[in-house]
């Protein structure tokens, strides 16, 4: 009984190890994101309707594009490419630069230095200075200008592997810090440390590659009222009919301690998560307030409750308890691979109700599929171990015996 109990709590304790680290993989490969919506939907339903925060303005440039000569590699001329309109960004910038009253500003345009207007020197210049403000940087594909470098943060986001849908938000990546990362730094000096395997963020353990659920989202928001031509929400403006003639007009303020975030809001950069479809603007922003909230920092009676769980799963394995006891014998008998699919399905009911418990309590979850299969052949093996002992203990009794 001491060797069960001893080694039940040694291999709860490795199981615990190896589930930190599932959720530190920026990827998932199964399907638990169709699970995750359910949960989402649900919440959604019966909470009410999203609405962005006052400090919040998030200025949309989908529908402010101009055409530029784009070049192939060979530095040829070989056409036309829609890009943001950089004079009209430059007026924004302009005017942020000049109040400097914002909070900080998140700019999430691509600034490909391969695709060049008359205004980038100008714009470039700006935004370079500009304190309290970052701007994408792909790991791959076209670079950033030079100039933007020391205000760039990693942008791209790990996806499902089987549908290419977001689902996991990773701070601190092998090319560095993400853009939410270097906002809760820059605006709370909120850093996440790493120590061997380990993440850390104000000495706490914490979840690196997060599961975003979309707390603030933008739900066809921007719309107009049918008996006037007010915004129903003021949060949400269009760069270039909104922002830039109230630029133009006397009206002074607009920005004043708002975090300011400049991009697409409704068309091309547009993801697939747990919430449905969700802007890269909107990503970031969930993904830094979750950081600041604490909701990667898993409470300490998740760790608890998983460390019990892997024990009594553990032990009743080592003790030759299983979901299969339930069915009679003599059907266990007639069908040994049906009793190892409901085996398998006792195990994946039971940790699926513990994902989705852990993903609405504590923004974590259990890959039910894996732990499932591998509790499954755990007792497969120990099965196997038992009858091999027996055998052997009855061919030594018989020897003795005679």
């Amino acid at each position: 009984m001491k060797k069960k109990i001893l080694w039940s709590m040694l291999h709860a304790v490795m199981l615990v190890v190896v589930t930190y680290f599932l959720w530190n993989i920026p990827s998932d490969w199964t399907d638990s994101q169709r699970w995750l919506q359910r949960i989402s939907l649900a919440r959604t339903i019966v909470a009410e309707q999203d609405t962005l925060p006052d400090d919040l303005i998030l200025v949309n440039t989908c529908y402010d594009h101009v055409m530029v000569t784009a070049y192939d590699e060979l530095g040829m001329e070989c056409g036309q490419i829609d890009i943001t309109d950089r004079t009209k960004l430059l007026r924004l910038f302009q005017h942020l630069a000049a109040a400097n009253d914002y909070r900080y500003i998140v700019c999430d345009i691509d600034f490909n230095s391969e695709l060049q207007s008359p205004e980038d020197r100008r714009l470039f210049s700006i935004v370079g200075k500009m304190p309290r403000c970052v701007v994408p940087r792909h790991t791959e594909g076209a670079s950033t200008p030079a100039i933007l470098y020391n205000k760039t943060a990693v942008s791209e986001y790990s996806t499902n592997i089987q549908n290419n849908n977001f689902l996991k938000y990773q701070y601190l990546t092998a090319s560095g810090e993400s853009m939410a990362l270097r906002m809760a730094r820059e605006i709370d000096n909120v850093e996440i440390d790493k120590c061997g395997p380990f993440y850390f963020v104000n000495g706490k353990v914490c979840v690196n590659a997060h599961i975003l659920n979309i707390e603030t989202n933008v739900r066809n928001e921007y719309q107009q009222n049918e008996e006037s031509s007010e915004l129903t929400n003021k949060n949400i403006l269009q760069l270039g009919t909104d922002v830039l003639p109230i630029l133009d007009s006397d009206i002074t303020g607009l920005f004043s301690n708002k975090i300011v975030m400049v991009g697409d809001c409704f068309r091309d950069d547009i993801h697939t998560t747990v919430a449905g479809s969700t802007s890269g603007l909107m990503i970031i922003y969930n993904a830094y307030h979750a950081l600041i909230d604490k909701l990667n920092v898993p409470p300490s009676w998740v760790w608890i409750a998983l460390l019990m769980v892997y024990f009594l799963l553990t032990f009743f394995v080592l003790s030759r308890i299983s979901p299969k006891d339930i069915l009679p014998q003599s059907w266990v008998d007639k069908h040994p691979i049906l009793c190892k699919m409901a085996e398998w399905v006792g195990f994946q009911i039971l940790f699926t109700i513990i994902g989705l418990l852990s993903f609405f309590c504590a923004k974590t979850y259990i890959d039910a599929w894996l732990f499932a299969t591998y509790f499954t052949l755990l007792e497969s093996v120990f099965t196997f171990i038992a009858k091999i002992d027996s055998k052997l203990i009855k061919r030594f009794i018989c020897i003795f015996s005679k």
